[in-house]
């Protein structure tokens, strides 16, 4: 894992040298026209496709890969956390943390991402709105410990605000999360609309809705 110094390094200096400084220190991969802010980052792997944003007082690690792919946007203000991928007798299994935004999806501003294991967010996707939760730990009663468990968000879909996402769940293409629910499970058959705690099956959504035929990531 990488030296918090030069992360706080990165934090700290202008905008222009910090694609330099993450090169240099974290062997990143950095496309054209990425956007970074003052954020603090503990990577041991960095890749940001071209037009890639990444806003300001974002605490990112430490995780063991960041990836975000062309057009791809972390806002501002989020927590993305994980024990050091070392601490492997804390849940005693296997585990990958590591965050992964495709092509032109986004993660918006004040949000907890707990990366304990890998996060996926598809393409054309946005968790939306604030304070939503994204877990991939949990205690396993029957065995009396922590236990992780991979976490992935389907393509075009639309997390409202103050979700919770739990350790094991996923979310399949083109659905949509009302503000407030609780995802405990696979939601499948979009489009369609879930809601509620637990999040369940409200309606099927019109399959040429324009949030699910857009080009660009950012809805204008």
């Amino acid at each position: 894992m990488r030296i918090p110094g030069k992360s706080i390094l990165v934090f700290v200096l202008p905008r222009r040298m910090r694609p330099h400084l993450l090169r240099r220190f974290f062997g990143a991969q950095i496309g054209p026209g990425c956007l970074i802010g003052r954020s603090l980052f503990l990577c041991g792997r960095m890749s940001l496709g071209a037009g890639a944003k990444i806003g300001s007082g974002n605490v990112i690690g430490p995780v063991r890969a960041l990836t975000l792919q062309d057009g791809a946007e972390i806002g501002n203000l989020n927590w993305i956390a994980s024990l050091a991928e070392e601490a492997t007798s804390h849940f005693g299994q296997p585990r990958f943390p590591e965050l992964v935004l495709k092509r032109e999806s986004a993660l918006t501003n004040r949000h907890y991402i707990d990366c304990q294991d890998q996060i996926t967010i598809g393409e054309f996707s946005t968790v939306a709105g604030i304070r939503s939760t994204v877990w991939t730990h949990e205690i396993d009663i029957g065995a009396g410990r922590q236990k992780t468990q991979p976490v992935s968000i389907g393509a075009y879909c639309f997390i409202g605000s103050n979700v919770t996402i739990t350790a094991g769940s996923a979310v399949g293409d083109r659905i949509v999360v009302g503000a407030g629910s609780v995802i405990t499970k696979r939601l499948d058959g979009g489009p369609a609309l879930y809601a509620g705690t637990p999040a369940r099956y409200v309606k099927a959504l019109p399959g040429d809705a324009g949030y699910f035929a857009r080009t660009r990531g950012k809805v204008l």
